[in-house]
């Protein structure tokens, strides 16, 4: 009995042996499907995984293909895997351009968590908004920026990712750090909003963007918006009608001013 027992396992373990053996010879990788693009081609993210066609998809080494694919900055890998019988399944987040940033004569564009994708000589025709009052000590392609005031990206990160959830990203021209607790914003037709800090940042977004979407639906000429209190929107014109727009760099606090003209703005 025992040794029709072990007969038996024997042949199990051949068995078993042998289709691993005909696995590697017939399980080769023959495609690559990649999902999570949106602006970049599907062939770069194959190009940079450099698998070898003629490898089983079981030896595929998954790390090392992590690696390669994230050498570029603009791809963050979230799964690779394989789909019998030949096929290398890579789920991908695209970094997404968010923000520029001046730094030692380099223009670096960053992603809404603060990941630096590459530096430029100038911001050309991309159109994202410009941090100002930003300090840094240094930068990495590919990771983040060191900031003087730990505050600040804190901050930044925030800001950005707010304006992407409220799709207000492309709205805005510039982005003011300078002052941590007074932080504000230029939108790109002239608006200034005033942020105060970054307590209810999410909801001060919101009554920025219901806010200003009104005055531009109403023909109101580029003025202040004031959303620092976090539970409402005022608005007041530049004081000199379509002149120029006064920034208040000088603004502190987190009330708004007592001359905001007329009631507040609800979304």
């Amino acid at each position: 009995m025992r040794a029709k027992v072990l007969g038996i396992l024997f042949l199990m373990l051949t068995l078993v042996a042998l289709c691993v053996v005909l696995g590697l010879k017939v399980f080769l990788v023959r495609h690559v499907a990649v999902s999570g693009l949106k602006r970049w081609d599907p062939a770069t993210v194959e190009e940079l995984a450099a698998l070898s066609m003629e490898e089983s998809v079981f030896q595929v080494n998954f790390r090392q293909v992590r690696e390669n694919i994230e050498a570029n900055p603009y791809f963050e890998v979230i799964q690779i895997g394989f789909s019998l019988p030949d096929t290398i399944v890579i789920e991908l987040r695209e970094r997404q351009q968010s923000a520029a940033i001046q730094f030692g004569g380099e223009t670096l564009i960053a992603d809404e968590d603060g990941i630096v994708l590459e530096s430029r000589s100038a911001l050309g025709d991309l159109r994202v908004p410009v941090i100002s009052g930003l300090e840094l000590d240094g930068y990495e392609i590919g990771k983040g920026m060191q900031a003087a005031q730990p505050l600040q990206m804190d901050a930044l990160r925030l800001l950005l990712q707010g304006l992407l959830e409220e799709e207000l990203l492309q709205s805005v021209a510039e982005i003011n750090l300078s002052n941590p607790s007074a932080m504000y914003l230029m939108t790109a037709d002239g608006f200034t909003v005033e942020l105060g800090n970054i307590e209810n940042l999410g909801k001060k977004l919101q009554w920025f963007g219901a806010a200003w979407a009104v005055l531009v639906s109403e023909g109101k000429t580029p003025g202040i918006i004031t959303v620092s209190t976090g539970d409402a929107a005022y608005y007041r014109p530049a004081e000199d009608g379509d002149g120029a727009l006064d920034l208040l760099p000088e603004a502190q606090g987190d009330e708004p001013s007592a001359d905001a003209a007329g009631e507040p703005l609800a979304p």
